[in-house]
């Protein structure tokens, strides 16, 4: 693929990504939201599995501050989220890790 080629195509993908959230993600319902993120969590999560890294890494740094800017009520949809997930991730370290992240927004 050519470097012009490419560059639109990353324009492209932002481009779908800005219509996502902010005309097609607010529209969605409160499940329906729980079931995107549900989703995007577990698909995130599986890839870093198979590429040999922590599922679990995910959940560190800027994740949840860059998340609740689009979904600020994201923090009370995880009971759902985990209940999606059917004991297939360690629920209890995916939240102890939001928590780290949770004390430290509030810190700043």
């Amino acid at each position: 693929m050519k470097e012009d080629e490419f560059l639109k195509l990353i324009s492209e993908i932002r481009q779908e990504e800005k219509i996502f959230w902010e005309e097609e993600y607010p529209c969605k319902t409160r499940e329906d939201k729980i079931s995107h993120w549900a989703s995007k969590m577990f698909r995130s999560m599986r890839t870093q599995t198979e590429i040999g890294q922590d599922p679990y890494d995910l959940y560190k740094g800027n994740w949840l501050k860059e998340v609740l800017k689009v979904e600020p009520d994201f923090i009370s949809f995880l009971p759902e989220i985990f209940k999606v997930w059917t004991n297939v991730w360690d629920t209890e370290k995916v939240q102890s890790n939001i928590d780290i992240m949770r004390k430290e927004l509030d810190n700043n």
